[in-house]
């Protein structure tokens, strides 16, 4: 089965059984009330086929989610990322299910766009009663086509925390404006008013700890708050013109509304102060998570087993094991890096990674740790031995890496050749030259000679280069005290040879320039 399918199999089956469970709980007493002067079957078979608590549907979607991901090895922040405008977008249509089927209706209201739902309805007729099914799927549409820009623009694991937020806020509220009964209370606050506030403590708790499910980029989350604050504003101006909301009310929702702006006010400043917590957020967490290419042998890439290994590999974990974290390694598409990288999807890239002047202006960079250079690979029986050979040739190179940069920006190079063909990845190029697809590929020098060696394909590399370049380790713009944590460990493990030992044992000999 496949991964997408796998994953809603597990979601609905556990949002099916989440839903009935809270709806169980919730009604408890009247199920209690009810065994007790009714037929056992009956009762049963009556609370059995019908009912469905919203949140513990979502609970339970999520207990299937990490299910799947923990079985089939994926990334479950990464699900949520990916799943949360579907999911926002399930529940709108949920409430257009409740509007027609006339349950979770609104208490009685006397202002615009009141409901009144026709006799035989479960919600009384005849009375003017709040949209409140309208009002949330109209909330839901526009935190979908919110979250659905955010994960277009590669956004992804802070977009369930967000969804979680505002639709948190956004129930809080029109809880106050539901009349039907049958949902639970705690005092004056009912079941979803408290699950609303505990998924926002439990947020605030998280954040606070800079867990990697909730890791949200300090500058998008103080604008999706106060983008959400002004929807609820807009919300709640048609509630408050209503007679039959009360004036403490009133003044409930109206702090809560002007409450909503205060993470937002928190995080600008805290965006804004100067103070750069990059490392303390990886030591709090716990976790350092380094994107790569999972195919660009030796610096990293998967083996016969499907773990990733290589050379930038072995090097992270021994960084990660005297920095006293773990290490996370997150494929990404090369071609989207960084995105990938200011989002707050990764702390670094680290990967064979090229250091460009272009890059300098968006990244901050340790020092280079190896020297690398642009070559051309034809294959053995090729006629071309120098750039000028390759007049009119078709050139493969991995979209979006320095090799493509170093083609656009090398003299008089595209002038001399044919058409450039992009491929996903080297290992593609390659297979497409081994064919006669391409004349020849632009690749790094350490790797391509490392896939020569390992395949055993009849390639060769032209000893003319196009640019001569380094590796080094690329963190988010101002990301310095995490950076300078990391050099520190790189120019520990130079003087202690332990950086010489891992070089040794995959190019079989130091190749690393660092302290040198």
């Amino acid at each position: 089965m496949c991964d997408l399918c796998y994953l809603a199999v597990m979601g609905l089956v556990g949002a099916a059984i989440g839903g009935k469970l809270l709806y169980l709980v919730v009604n408890a007493s009247r199920i209690l009330a009810d065994l007790k002067d009714g037929d056992l079957t009956t009762v049963i078979a009556y609370y059995l086929s019908g009912g469905f608590v919203l949140y513990g549907g979502i609970g339970g979607l999520f207990a299937g989610f990490a299910f799947a991901s923990k079985t089939n090895g994926l990334d479950f922040a990464h699900v949520c990322g990916d799943l949360a405008p579907s999911l926002a977008l399930a529940i709108a249509f949920g409430r257009l299910g409740c509007l027609f089927a006339g349950c979770c209706y609104g208490r009685p209201y006397d202002g615009p766009f009141a409901l009144v739902y026709p006799a035989g309805s479960p919600a009384p007729s005849g009375v003017p009663l709040f949209p409140s099914p309208i009002v949330e799927c109209l909330a839901l549409v526009i935190v979908t086509i919110a979250l659905t820009v955010l994960r277009v623009r590669k956004v992804k694991r802070n977009l369930m925390a967000l969804f979680l937020l505002s639709y948190s806020v956004l129930r809080f509220f029109l809880e106050m404006m539901r009349g039907d009964g049958e949902r639970g209370f705690v005092g004056f606050l009912s079941t979803s008013q408290l699950i609303s506030l505990a998924i926002v403590l439990t947020l605030a708790i998280l954040m606070a700890r800079k867990s990697r499910i909730v890791m949200v980029n300090r500058q998008l989350f103080p604008r999706f708050c106060i983008s959400m604050h002004f929807i609820c504003m807009s919300l709640w101006a048609i509630l408050l013109s209503s007679s039959e909301v009360k004036n403490m009310k009133r003044l409930v929702a109206i702090l809560l509304v002007l409450a909503s702006l205060l993470p937002a006010i928190y995080a600008q400043g805290a965006s804004e102060d100067g103070i750069d917590t990059s490392l303390q957020d990886v030591l709090d967490r716990g976790t350092f998570i380094l994107g790569l290419d999972d195919s660009f042998p030796p610096m990293g890439y998967r083996d016969e087993n499907g773990e990733i290994v290589g050379f930038d590999i072995d090097v992270a974990r021994e960084v990660c094991a005297r920095l006293g974290v773990e290490l996370v390694c997150q494929p990404i598409d090369w071609n989207a890096k960084e995105q990938e990288l200011a989002t707050g999807n990764i702390d670094c890239i680290w990967n064979g990674f090229t250091v460009t002047d272009e890059r300098r202006e968006v990244m901050t960079f340790s020092d280079p740790y190896v020297d690398n250079a642009q070559v051309l690979v034809v294959r053995g029986d090729s006629p071309v031995q120098t750039i000028a050979d390759l007049e009119g040739a078709t050139i493969g190179v991995q979209a979006g890496s320095s090799a493509q940069d170093a083609i656009e920006d090398t003299p008089g190079f595209l002038d001399t050749i044919g058409e450039v063909v992009e491929f996903r990845e080297n290992l593609t190029a390659l297979m497409d030259l081994e064919i006669g697809g391409c004349d020849a590929v632009v690749m790094d020098l350490l790797v391509a000679n490392d896939n020569i060696n390992r395949s055993g394909s009849d390639f060769r590399i032209l000893e003319e280069t196009l640019t001569n370049e380094e590796y080094a380790i690329g963190f988010r713009l101002g990301d310095v005290a995490l950076r300078d944590a990391v050099q520190a460990q790189l120019d520990a493990m130079a003087a202690d040879g332990s950086l010489s030992e891992i070089a040794v044992k995959w190019f079989g000999a130091d190749i690393t320039v660092v302290g040198k």
